[in-house]
């Protein structure tokens, strides 16, 4: 049975175990198809699959697993222009988020929506893990060290 995939649909193999977005447009002209993206638990490349058989339409539910496991490399998938764009995490009303004080300290707060809150946003200073906020930290001071 012949697939019919679109440009930008979500596939899923068959195992369930990785995501790519197909994105060539005559599957007869083509034996198999590319990716723009293949995405795992692990993984994240821009890669060429041959056995087209091995995929098929996600479901909803798998839907959202794609868009946490892009989240997880940072990487997301703009619906409308199809394409991967970048994701910078935001927190929610009310979330708490971690920042890097002028100090380069690690401090928490929660998102109150304050101005400090959207400009900690709108810089890239809000991380949801201490571990993440810590390696940013880390990477600032080694900068301006000169390392």
């Amino acid at each position: 049975m012949d697939k019919q995939w679109n440009y930008g649909d979500i596939l899923i193999s068959n195992d369930g175990k990785s995501f790519v977005v197909y994105n060539h447009d005559n599957v007869e002209e083509f034996h198999g198809f590319e990716t723009m993206c293949y995405v795992s638990d692990d993984s994240f490349s821009i890669i060429t699959v041959a056995d087209k058989d091995s995929y098929h339409f996600v479901t909803a539910s798998e839907r959202e697993q794609f868009h946490k496991l892009l989240h997880k490399h940072h990487k997301d998938w703009d619906v409308d222009r199809k394409q991967l764009v970048d994701w910078k995490w935001k927190p929610k009303a009310g979330e708490n988020y971690f920042f890097i004080s002028s100090r380069l300290s690690v401090e928490d707060t929660s998102n109150d929506g304050f101005d400090i809150d959207e400009a900690r946003i709108r810089r890239g200073n809000c991380f949801r893990t201490r571990e993440e906020a810590e390696a940013m930290a880390e990477k600032i001071k080694k900068l301006l060290k000169g390392e």
